[in-house]
């Protein structure tokens, strides 16, 4: 169990990493555009890395039914995962909530991702979903192994 654990503390770092770097690029991507430079090799990285993150997001699926789950596990990978899967969904909404609950402040680790536009929420929004449709595939599957199908 330790095991999955660090791999999805890895895989949460990992990603952050790559999605921060994404967004650096295709806001350097925007910025050349309107500059009117070439971006045509900026666009084929953004597009490369998009394909990248849908493969970040099938490499987690892929190691995590390598796994045999229980009930904790599943819950662990969704706090895990789905915690930075709703912080960055939340990535727009959440430097101005902090704001209003501090009164004018807002921490660094909040508005971090407040310049990339909605890259990160969408992205955030997208592994949330897969998030909990397998959090509810794998409780269905405990559900069934409980309870033994009745003859017919």
């Amino acid at each position: 169990m330790k095991k999955q654990i660090s791999f999805y503390i890895l895989w949460d770092v990992l990603f952050t990493v790559f999605l921060y770097a994404y967004c650096n690029i295709n806001s350097w991507a925007k910025h050349s555009y309107y500059k009117g430079a070439n971006v045509y090799l900026v666009i084929l990285m953004l597009i490369i890395l998009s394909v990248m993150i849908g493969i970040f997001i099938s490499w987690l699926g892929f190691i995590s039914n390598q796994y045999q789950f229980t009930k904790k596990l599943a819950v662990l990978e969704l706090v895990i995962i789905g915690g930075l899967a709703l912080y960055l969904t939340t990535t727009l909404l959440l430097p101005t909530f902090i704001m209003h609950l501090t009164g004018g402040s807002i921490p660094k680790f909040a508005a971090i991702w407040w310049s990339y536009d909605n890259t990160p929420t969408v992205i955030g929004s997208l592994l949330l979903g897969y998030e909990l449709f397998i959090f509810i595939i794998r409780m269905i599957k405990f559900k069934q192994i409980q309870t033994p199908a009745e003859p017919e």
